[in-house]
C-alpha cells in the first residue's frame, strides 16, 4: 500500500486479436468439439457448426450493408441461436449489443436512441415491441427474426444460405482496444446507460498469462442468462478461448442445475442471487442425490448475500472455494479476488470480496470531503485498471473518473487491516435521516440476524420534516413469527436509534426478482407504497 492506495500484483495481458477472431481460431482448431449444450433439451452444437452458421449470417449482413463500426443488436433469450448473430456481427468488425429479457417498449426506445443499431435480431415474442420502438428513430434499422416470420428475413434462412464466398471469408482484423460490445448498466439507481467495452477488456481474463492454473478446462461452463450481462460475456470468453463446452438456457431450476453439475462434472459454478438462495435452501435429501465433490469454484456477484447462505453453500460444495465476488460493467473486470489468502481469513471473513486483484488499484474516499481513508473507514470505492470501459454512448463519462483516472464506482465499502475488502451499499441507495447517513444494506444485514427473518429490503420514505424515514419489506422464515415493532426494536438495539424503521414494515410472502436473479428493489418499494397510494 502506498499513500492509502492498494495495488494488486502486476501480470502480463496477452490479448492478441478480437473476440470474433478468437472464436474463428478456436473453431478452426477444434471444429468437432462441442461448443454449446442446451440445459434442458441437451441438444448440442460444435464450434465448427456455429462458425459455419455465423459466417453465412455475416455474409448476408454484409450484403444488407452492415459494416465495421456499425451496431448489431441481439434481442434473444439465451438459447443455442443467440450466439450466431453475435459472432456474425463481430466477424464484420461491428459492435454488438444484447438486451435483457422481457424489456418493454420504453426500454427498447431508450436503448435504440442511445446506440442506433444498424441491424436487430429479435425473437418472435418481442417482434411487435421492437417494431413499435423503431418508429421513434429517424431511420429504419434492419430487422431479422429468430424464429418464423412471413414479413421479415429470418436467422434460419440466413444460416442455411450457401454462397461461394464461404470459402474465402475471413473475419475482419480489429484493433483490440476498439469497442466490441455495448452493455447497459442495470439501472438500479438511474436510467440504464450504454457502456462501450473493448475486445481487450472482455478477453483479458482467459488470455492472461498463467491465469488458467485453477480451471479444469475439459469441463463445461454454465450460462443461464443473456449476454446483456458482463458476467455472461466473461463465461463465454473463457469457453471460446479454452474451447470449453458452454451449457446454455434462459434460466435454470435448482435441481436441474444440480443434475447438470453431476452429469457433466461441472467444476466452476457462477451463480445469481436467486440460485444461491434456492440452492442453499434445498432439502438435504435432494442434495444427496448428486455428486458435487468435483466442484472447485462457486461464486456470485451483483448483490449482497447473507453469511448464512455462504456457510450453507460451503457445506454443499465441500471441496470448492465458495465466495462473494464484486464487479461492475464500467470496471470491465473483477477488481477483488481470493487468489492468495490464508485459511483463517477464508473461514472468518465470509462477507469479504477478497483483496485487490491483478493489475488493479483501489482507494476509499470520504463521501463528503473526498479525502483518502484508511483501514476500517467506510467511504466510496474508486478503482483504476486497464480494463475499464471506453465510455458511455452519447454521454460524457469524464465526470465518472477522478483526476488520477480512478473510476467512481458509486459503491460504499472499506478494507480491514489485512486489506480484505467489504462492500457496504450503493451510494445512491444510501439516504439521510436528520443529516445522518443510513446505508440500507447494513440495516438489511442486521435484520437478517433476527432468527425470524429470511430476507429484508430497506429503503427511504419521504418525510416532510426529516426528509427521509427508513422503511422495510420483510419475508419471514417458514413458520416463524415476529411483529413490526419487535423487528424495529431489534434494529435499534443492534445499530442505533437513527436506524429505527419509522416509516413502517410490510411483510411479504416472497421477494420479486429481476431477470438476472437480483431482488427487484423497485418492485419491492412499489409493493410497500401500494398501500399508501404513492411511490
Amino acid at each position: 500500500m502506498q499513500d492509502l492506495i492498494l495495488k494488486g500484483p502486476k501480470v502480463e495481458d496477452q490479448v492478441s486479436m478480437g473476440f470474433g477472431e478468437y472464436f474463428w481460431l478456436t473453431a478452426e482448431k477444434f471444429g468437432d468439439r462441442i461448443f454449446q449444450i442446451h440445459a434442458y433439451t441437451e441438444a448440442t452444437q460444435t464450434f465448427g457448426r456455429v462458425k459455419q452458421k455465423a459466417l453465412r449470417v455475416a455474409i448476408q449482413l454484409r450484403k444488407f450493408g452492415v459494416k465495421e463500426k456499425d451496431v448489431v443488436m441481439v434481442c434473444g433469450e439465451n438459447d443455442l441461436n443467440d450466439i450466431v448473430p453475435v459472432l456474425a456481427g463481430l466477424f464484420l468488425g461491428a459492435c454488438v449489443s444484447c438486451t435483457a429479457p422481457l424489456m418493454g417498449l420504453y426500454d427498447y426506445e431508450q436503448s435504440f436512441a442511445s446506440i442506433k443499431p444498424k441491424a436487430i435480431f429479435v425473437i418472435q415474442r418481442d417482434l411487435h415491441t421492437i417494431v413499435e420502438a423503431t418508429k421513434f428513430l429517424d431511420y429504419e434499422p434492419l430487422i431479422f427474426v429468430m424464429g418464423e416470420s412471413g414479413e421479415y428475413p429470418t436467422l434460419s434462412d440466413m444460416e442455411q444460405r450457401e454462397t461461394e464466398e464461404e470459402s474465402t471469408f475471413k473475419p475482419v482484423e480489429v484493433n483490440i482496444y476498439d469497442p466490441a460490445f455495448i452493455l447497459f448498466s442495470s439501472g438500479t439507481t438511474s436510467a440504464p446507460k450504454g457502456i462501450y467495452l473493448s475486445h481487450f477488456t472482455i478477453l483479458s481474463g482467459p488470455c492472461r498469462l498463467n491465469n488458467n492454473h485453477r480451471f479444469v478446462l475439459d469441463t463445461p461452463l454454465g450460462q443461464f442468462c443473456t449476454l446483456f450481462w458482463i458476467s455472461c460475456l466473461w463465461v463465454t470468453s473463457y469457453s471460446i478461448v479454452n474451447a470449453q463446452p458452454l451449457i446454455v438456457a434462459p434460466s435454470i431450476k435448482t435441481e436441474r442445475y444440480l443434475e447438470l453439475i453431476d452429469k457433466y462434472k461441472i467444476a466452476h459454478c457462477f451463480l445469481f442471487y436467486s440460485t444461491v438462495v434456492n440452492m442453499a435452501n434445498t432439502e438435504l435429501s435432494i442434495l444427496l442425490k448428486y455428486d458435487l465433490s468435483h466442484v472447485t469454484y462457486v461464486s456470485w456477484g451483483g448483490t449482497y448475500i447473507d453469511a448464512k447462505y455462504i456457510l450453507k453453500l460451503r457445506k454443499i460444495f465441500p471441496n470448492a472455494l465458495v465466495y462473494q465476488s464484486y464487479a461492475a460493467t464500467e470496471i470491465g473486470a473483477i477488481p477483488f479476488g481470493w487468489r492468495d489468502f490464508d485459511q483463517e481469513a477464508y473461514n472468518n471473513k465470509l462477507l469479504s470480496v477478497g483483496k485487490v486483484n491483478i493489475n488493479t488499484e483501489v482507494k476509499i474516499i470520504d463521501i463528503e470531503s473526498g479525502q483518502l481513508l484508511g483501514p476500517n473507514q467506510t467511504g466510496e470505492i474508486l478503482i483504476k485498471s486497464p480494463y475499464r470501459m471506453l465510455g458511455y454512448t452519447n454521454l460524457d463519462s469524464s465526470q465518472n473518473f477522478d483526476d488520477d483516472g480512478f473510476l467512481k464506482t458509486g459503491d460504499i465499502g472499506y478494507y480491514d487491516e489485512q486489506h480484505y475488502f467489504y462492500i457496504v451499499d450503493r451510494l445512491k441507495q444510501g439516504f439521510k435521516y436528520r443529516a445522518m447517513n443510513i446505508f440500507p444494506q447494513l440495516v438489511e444485514e442486521t435484520l437478517r440476524k433476527h432468527p425470524a427473518v429470511d430476507e429484508a429490503v430497506v429503503f427511504p420514505m419521504y418525510h416532510e420534516v426529516d426528509f427521509s424515514h427508513p422503511a422495510a419489506c420483510i419475508v419471514l422464515q417458514k413458520n416463524a413469527h415476529a411483529s413490526a415493532q419487535e423487528l424495529s426494536d431489534f434494529v435499534v438495539k443492534n445499530m442505533s436509534e437513527i436506524h429505527r424503521l419509522r416509516a413502517g414494515i410490510k411483510f411479504l410472502n416472497s421477494m420479486p426478482f429481476t431477470a438476472s436473479g437480483k431482488i427487484a428493489r423497485t418492485e419491492v418499494k412499489k409493493l410497500f407504497f401500494a398501500d399508501r397510494g404513492s411511490l
